[in-house]
C-alpha cells in the first residue's frame, strides 16, 4: 500500500522551484527579454518581406552597394546623400542644443572618420524614425547607445573627430598610413601571382 502522506509531499517537494523569489523573477526577467527581442527581429523580417512584396523592384540585389557606402558610390549619390546628411546635421544641432562640445561643428566634412561616424548614426536614425508606424523602442535604442556614445566620442577624439576643433577647424596630424607604399605592394602582389602561377605549372607539367 502506497503512503498517500509521503507521496503528496513528495509531489509538493518536486513543484516547488528553485532558487530565491528574486532569482525566479530575474530568471522570468530574461526570458522575457530574448522573446522581445525575438519578436522585434520577426516584426522586422515580416516589413521587410511585406516592402519586397509590395515593390519587388526596390530592393537591390545582395551584392550592391547601400546608399550609404560612399566608397563604392558614383558622384551624384555621393552628393545627394551627404546633402541629407547636412540637413540632418543642421536638424541635430538645432534640435539638441548643448555644450559646444556636443554641437557637431561646421567642419565636420574636413574629416574623413567623422563623415563616416555621423553616416553611420544618421542611416541608424532612419532605421528608428521612418518605415514603421508600430510604437517600438528603437528611438529609445538609438538615443542610448548609438547618438550619446557616438557624439562623446567624437568630441572627445583629437585625431578621428573634432576634439581639436573648438572655435575653429585645424587638421589633424595625419600618422603614416603607408599610402606612398602602394607601388611596392602592387609589385609584391604580382610577384606573389607570378610565383603561384610558376608552381601550378610544375605540378601540372612536371
Amino acid at each position: 500500500m502506497v503512503d498517500s502522506s509521503n507521496a503528496s509531499g513528495n509531489a509538493s517537494s518536486a513543484a516547488e522551484p528553485e532558487g530565491t523569489l528574486e532569482e525566479i523573477v530575474l530568471e522570468h526577467d530574461d526570458k522575457l527579454e530574448h522573446l522581445h527581442a525575438t519578436l522585434q527581429d520577426q516584426q522586422k523580417t515580416l516589413a521587410a518581406l511585406v516592402k519586397h512584396l509590395e515593390q519587388p523592384g526596390s530592393s537591390p540585389a545582395p551584392q550592391d552597394p547601400a546608399p550609404w557606402n560612399l566608397g563604392c558610390a558614383t558622384a551624384a549619390q555621393r552628393r545627394h546623400f551627404l546633402g541629407q546628411l547636412s540637413d540632418w546635421i543642421n536638424w541635430y544641432n538645432e534640435t539638441y542644443p548643448g555644450v559646444e562640445e556636443h554641437v557637431i561643428p561646421p567642419c565636420w566634412f574636413h574629416h574623413s572618420a567623422v563623415v563616416q561616424e555621423l553616416v553611420a548614426m544618421f542611416v541608424a536614425w532612419q532605421a528608428a524614425y521612418c518605415g514603421s508606424d508600430e510604437p517600438n523602442d528603437a528611438p529609445a535604442y538609438w538615443h542610448d547607445r548609438i547618438l550619446h556614445p557616438t557624439i562623446k566620442r567624437l568630441s572627445g577624439d583629437k585625431a578621428a573627430g573634432w576634439g581639436n576643433c573648438l572655435g575653429a577647424h585645424r587638421e589633424p596630424r595625419r600618422p603614416d598610413t603607408g599610402r606612398e607604399n602602394h607601388l611596392e605592394f602592387r609589385e609584391w602582389l604580382e610577384s606573389l601571382t607570378h610565383r603561384s602561377d610558376s608552381a601550378a605549372d610544375k605540378r601540372f607539367h612536371g
